[in-house]
């Protein structure tokens, strides 16, 4: 599936749009506000969904969701909104240890032992291959980062495993 780049002037159109569900008007899209926000977006969430996307999408880790996040993983959420059950699946199966990531030596210990198994060599290098879909470089990959991976048709194998 290709990736939704935004110029610009669509990432300033795309914030406007969300800032209208910042009834607060604090920049930041809390979890009554954010089913109206998601579905926006296209994704129709669960209230058990709300806290894991909330987990999921907040990159600076301050447990809220700013407006600039959701702008910024908006090619993940509109990947989430055509595939999440999918997506989630092969997330919390690659997610080892559930901590929210998936590490590189989890992504190595799968490329291991499932579908057609790598050799440790080949694993470890796909896996620093991989470091590109890294965007904050801290050595994991968060949900919006994994759908990167698997939207670049990089994943080597099918998330539906």
């Amino acid at each position: 599936m290709a990736k939704v780049e935004l110029s610009g002037d669509s990432k300033k159109a795309l914030y406007e749009c969300f800032k209208y569900y910042d009834t607060s008007g604090d920049g930041v899209i809390d979890k009554e506000e954010l089913p109206d926000a998601l579905r926006f977006a296209g994704i129709d969430p669960s209230e058990t969904d709300l806290d894991k996307i909330i987990k999921l999408f907040d990159s600076n880790g301050d447990g809220k969701l700013q407006i600039e996040e959701l702008v910024e993983n908006w090619d993940a959420l509109c990947q989430h909104s055509v595939n999440g059950k999918q997506l989630m699946d092969a997330f919390n199966k690659l997610d080892l240890d559930g901590d929210g990531y998936i590490k590189l030596d989890e992504l190595v210990y799968i490329l291991r032992n499932t579908g057609e198994k790598m050799s440790l060599k080949e694993a470890w290098e796909f896996a620093r291959t991989m470091k590109q879909f890294d965007k904050n470089g801290d050595g994991k990959f968060a949900y919006p980062e994994f759908v990167a991976m698997w939207s670049a048709d990089a994943f080597p194998m099918p998330v539906s495993e």
